[in-house]
């Protein structure tokens, strides 16, 4: 039996190609296949991995031990059926689908098939917001949280930005806030018409216990931001995406502080790779981050502009 789990990679855009260099520098795992376009072989050049250009192909590789998706999201559907049949454990890149009968139809058949199926949510896996979490959790108080996830691009042609974007921001409100919500409200502040999903949003939700979440969210800014903040009566915490660092608001200086406590410099991505095949070694059949896409795609059902 070998000793480190062998992956394969479907896609190698932007994202996929983040995903490749990440594998190289992970212990324990090995990228050992990659689907993508002949126009992208160079990418792989001098490494000792099997290359398709068709993902159906690599389907019936017998040696894989988990794929990840990183395609236009689209294709996730289509990609992310055939091989959770093939009970084959797989790691898909946010947007999880594009639908909301998509999302279920997956979500039963992982279920039924006993398959691990994660969805690429890289926010939640970095070591400033599981820091967070773990200090709001102390908190049995309302909370607000005001989210911003702006830049500019990427633009794509078949994908909403509500869900393109809204998903990240959705996936933060429900892992910290939960589902119990009373009201939710989004719409547009923001647009080019020259360009097809292009737009700035403005997403509420209100909750039974007291708690808010406001996000702006969107990619047509041309200041990048990536952070949120999270408060109540008498204690604040910010998170700076772009430094993936944690703040905390000190009354005495009037400015948020650098949490001195949180040390750890493990990028999103090494974590979300790592949380996965750990799953895969530990046999575990479900991840938290499916329930969460289910929840996250009947919102943005809901209140598609």
């Amino acid at each position: 039996m070998s000793n480190h789990l062998n992956f394969g990679l479907v896609g190698l855009g932007r994202w996929g190609q983040k995903y490749l260099k990440t594998i190289q520098n992970l212990k324990g795992v090995k990228l050992s296949a990659v689907t993508c376009r002949k126009t992208q072989v160079n990418l792989l050049k001098n490494l000792d991995l099997k290359i398709y250009y068709d993902w159906k192909i690599m389907l019936e590789n017998p040696n894989l031990d988990g794929i990840i998706i990183a395609t236009q999201p689209e294709k996730h559907y289509e990609i992310s059926k055939d091989f959770l049949t093939k009970k084959i454990p797989i790691l898909v890149e946010k947007p999880f689908t594009t639908s909301k009968t998509q999302t279920d139809l997956l979500f039963q058949i992982a279920q039924k098939n006993k398959t691990l199926c994660c969805v690429g949510y890289i926010h939640l896996f970095s070591s400033s917001y599981l820091q967070l979490k773990k200090k709001i959790k102390k908190l049995n108080i309302p909370l607000n949280i005001y989210s911003q996830g702006l830049s500019y691009g990427p633009f794509r042609k078949n994908t909403p930005v509500l869900w393109d974007w809204g998903c990240h921001e959705l996936s933060i409100c429900l892992d910290i806030m939960g589902d119990q919500i009373i009201n939710v409200k989004a719409k547009k502040i923001k647009e080019k018409k020259e360009i097809n999903n292009a737009g700035i949003f403005e997403l509420e939700i209100l909750y039974k216990n007291g708690n808010s979440f406001k996000s702006i969210f969107g990619n047509i800014s041309k200041n990048k931001k990536r952070d949120f903040t999270v408060s109540s009566e008498n204690i604040s915490f910010k998170i700076d995406g772009l430094d993936n660092n944690l703040y905390i608001y000190d009354n005495n200086v009037g400015d948020y502080l650098l949490d001195d406590l949180h040390t750890n410099s493990q990028k999103p991505l090494e974590s979300m790779l790592i949380d996965f095949s750990d799953h895969i070694k530990g046999d575990k059949k479900n991840h938290y981050t499916l329930s969460l896409a289910k929840k996250i795609n009947d919102i943005l059902n809901q209140i598609q502009l």
